[in-house]
């Protein structure tokens, strides 16, 4: 889900996105830290509520709509495990919008259900055990070469403008080149395809990014 959110928020003149699920299960990307949660997951009884009413009124089922407020607007797809929202400014097009939120819906739909870990039930012992606390491992480096690869794409999309972009999002990142995980290089490149859409346009931009993506899997 957090990367669905990552590429989402990524998109030209998007300012955030978040999930709000039935169980409860919530998850943001890019959202002033003021955003309320709890009015996020109460929005979402209201607007299952709301959507049953229209559909009934209407006699036809309703599972998107944009709410339209002074300076930005709201794109909610409703669908069976609960809201999909983007806020965006009016800079961004809402075809490319409603189209990223389709392919969004059907990644999360497609993917494969977290299997729940069997509870472990203690062992009875004279002496209680001390217990042990397990410290994940570090996530796993990538090589430094992975950036040049990375610029290269992006001077082949973004001609003699590369340099500087390129140059912007990584001072903007302050990745090192000797401690690359795999989440900030994608960051990276979400950020490059977010600039990038705005001079080749959002559909070679989300190329850009896609090749650039390949580059790291």
């Amino acid at each position: 889900m957090e990367e669905i959110l990552v590429r989402l928020s990524s998109l030209p003149g998007v300012i955030g996105c978040f999930f709000v699920g039935r169980d409860g299960e919530f998850a943001s990307q890019s959202l002033h830290k003021a955003f309320a949660k709890d009015k996020a997951q109460q929005a979402v009884l209201i607007l299952s509520q709301t959507f049953e009413a229209l559909t009934e009124m209407t006699r036809f089922k309703i599972d998107k709509v944009v709410l339209n407020t002074s300076s930005s607007r709201l794109f909610i797809r409703k669908f069976e495990r609960g809201f999909l929202n983007i806020l965006a400014d009016f800079t961004a097009d809402t075809i490319s919008l409603n189209q990223a939120m389709t392919e969004a819906l059907e990644q999360i739909l497609t993917a494969k259900p977290k299997v729940p870990v069997a509870e472990v039930k203690p062992i009875a012992v004279e002496k209680p055990l001390p217990a042990v606390v397990e410290i994940p491992p570090p996530p796993a480096l990538l090589d430094k070469t992975i950036l040049e690869s990375i610029f290269a794409v992006t001077e082949e999309y973004l001609g003699e403008l590369a340099a500087s972009i390129y140059g912007n999002q990584l001072a903007d990142h302050k990745l090192d080149p000797n401690k690359l995980t795999k989440d900030q290089v994608m960051k990276l490149c979400f950020a490059l395809q977010k600039d990038g859409g705005m001079i080749i346009g959002p559909s070679a931009a989300k190329e850009m990014a896609d090749k650039m993506l390949k580059i790291i899997k």
